[in-house]
């Protein structure tokens, strides 16, 4: 049976060939320049760490240069970093073929401070070399320094006078003068003792001179010396007082007229039991005598805790103290009372003459 051509053709058609995608053209990068052979070596060839360095002190370093070569070579010492000298006969001459030639770096601590980098160029006299750099670093030390900024007497009893002493050191720069420039509060004593390239300041702290309520202090210090570059500190002391009954506040103030009562919190710094023997307020009166500060009942039982309940009747500014005294202490306790009342608004400043004027007619000035 024959098949018509056409449906031949309908049934299976031609399959075309593709046409062939070109490659991405790739260009070929540029040949890398080679390294320049050194015709010299260096020992060592790293940056030296000197460390900590004292602020008058001079190092000296020592390199090796070392001609690699088949060829004389000559060296020149280029601009250098401040305070720092190198040692030129070394480099007078050139390096023959092969020979190695040590030459020193002096390095002058002195006029810097803190962290410092210094260095040292080398140019060879062929051009295809390139310059080596000699590298070095240092932390100078301050040429004032004290033994601690922050100090604590810690907890201190009443009946104890503890001592801190803030020690400074000059170094390389001569005696060591310092000079408190603080006005201290009269609990607190000071001597200044010069001790040659060291000077300390002593600080004593007098419990009994403490205002009645003052518990702790942090104490703000300026301390004077005659290093240029240290002319003076910032010291701060602080200190506690270790009592075995506290009040909680050390001292109570009123500044809200609503509230005219407060409780007042005594207990037991180990919480063991204790009683409240006796209360007294010293304080002003009325004109009727009545006193204007008075606290409530006092509790009978002993206990780790007690609650004093305080009244304050004044309308003017005033002051009290609360004096009790308790089982198992030396001396009643001492508690300011204070009452403060609110500030009053300032007035509105009262038209001056003219103002009416000026606000019905806006263009008079």
């Amino acid at each position: 049976m024959l098949i018509p051509f056409f449906l031949i053709s309908l049934a299976a058609p031609a399959q075309l060939p593709e046409k062939a995608t070109p490659a991405p053209k790739v260009e070929s990068a540029p040949p890398a320049k080679p390294a320049p052979k050194y015709r010299f070596m260096v020992t060592p060839d790293n940056i030296q760490h000197l460390g900590s360095v004292g602020p008058r002190e001079v190092r000296t370093l020592t390199w090796e240069l070392k001609n690699t070569s088949d060829k004389p070579i000559s060296f020149r010492v280029l601009d250098t970093a401040p305070g720092v000298r190198v040692s030129l006969d070394p480099f007078a001459k050139p390096w023959q073929p092969g020979e190695a030639r040590k030459f020193d770096v002096t390095s002058d601590a002195s006029d810097f401070l803190a962290y410092q980098r210094r260095a040292v160029r080398l140019e060879p006299d062929d051009p295809s070399q390139p310059r080596y750099i000699l590298r070095w670093d240092m932390t100078i030390r301050p040429e004032m320094a004290v033994d601690a900024v922050n100090k604590t007497f810690g907890e201190v009893s009443p009946h104890e006078s503890p001592l801190a002493v803030y020690t400074f050191t000059r170094e390389g720069g001569g005696p060591a003068e310092i000079r408190l420039e603080s006005k201290l509060p009269d609990y607190l004593e000071s001597e200044v003792i010069p001790m040659g390239p060291k000077a300390s300041l002593q600080l004593t702290l007098r419990p009994s001179k403490l205002k009645p309520g003052m518990q702790a202090g942090l104490e703000l210090l300026k301390v004077s010396t005659n290093a240029p570059k240290q002319p003076s500190f910032d010291l701060t002391l602080t200190w506690k007082l270790k009592l075995s009954i506290l009040a909680v506040p050390s001292r109570v103030v009123w500044d809200e007229p609503k509230i005219r009562s407060f409780d007042l919190e005594v207990k037991s710094r180990d919480a063991k039991p204790f009683r409240i023997l006796e209360a007294r307020i010293e304080g002003p009166t009325d004109k009727q005598g009545n006193a204007l500060f008075t606290h409530g009942a006092l509790p009978v039982e002993a206990a780790p805790s007690h609650v004093i309940k305080l009244q304050c009747v004044a309308e003017l500014e005033s002051k009290a103290m609360l004096f009790l005294t308790c089982s198992g202490l030396d001396a009643p306790m001492q508690i300011p009372l204070t009452w403060l009342p609110p500030k009053a608004a300032p007035e509105a400043p009262k038209p001056g003459k003219g103002d009416a004027d000026k606000a019905k007619d806006p263009e008079i000035h």
